[in-house]
């Protein structure tokens, strides 16, 4: 409950930034791939992102937010997807009238673990409590190449490679 509070709250401090602003431009992408580290059958399975990109016009800083479900948790041992929130901070490398070519690191934080007692009755807790989550760190890059107004780009993680497709606004 508390990573979505925090999620949500800085969405809606990024988006209010983003409008603020009028001297930039706004990319929203999706991405999809597999996910590289999974173990017992993992490997391979897709990995999704749902993103959102803030390209400055008057300078070269690039900076973002990403949600992704990527690599591998654990709930009570056994392995299902994990979620992942990234922050994401770049540069402009080239620009012209018509596109330009972004990069940027990635860092953040993804579920490892969930436990909790099992739920005799369908639950995925007992009682319908709320788990006890672990996370690890989450880090990597993404290259982003704008056109007009479709963009499109990498991403690359210690947990997934995935191929993204945004437009500008």
């Amino acid at each position: 409950m508390k990573i979505k509070i925090t999620v949500a709250g800085i969405a809606l401090s990024l988006a209010s930034l983003c409008f603020a602003n009028p001297s930039g431009e706004n990319v929203f992408y999706l991405g999809a791939g597999k996910s590289v580290n999974g173990e017992y059958g993992d490997k391979g399975k897709g990995a999704g992102t749902l993103g959102f990109l803030k390209l400055r016009a008057n300078n070269d800083s690039v900076f973002g937010l990403d949600i992704s479900s990527e690599g591998t948790s654990y709930h009570n041992g056994s392995p299902e997807s994990a979620a992942s929130v990234n922050l994401l901070v770049g540069k402009n490398f080239s620009r012209s009238d018509t596109g330009r070519f972004d990069g940027a690191f990635l860092i953040g934080a993804r579920t490892k673990e969930t436990t909790c007692p099992r739920s005799y009755l369908g639950y995925r807790c007992y009682a319908d409590t709320d788990p006890d989550t672990s996370y690890a760190i989450n880090f990597g890059a993404a290259l982003f190449y704008t056109h007009q107004s479709l963009t499109a780009g990498f991403r690359f993680t210690g947990e997934s490679r995935q191929v993204l497709l945004g437009f500008r606004f």
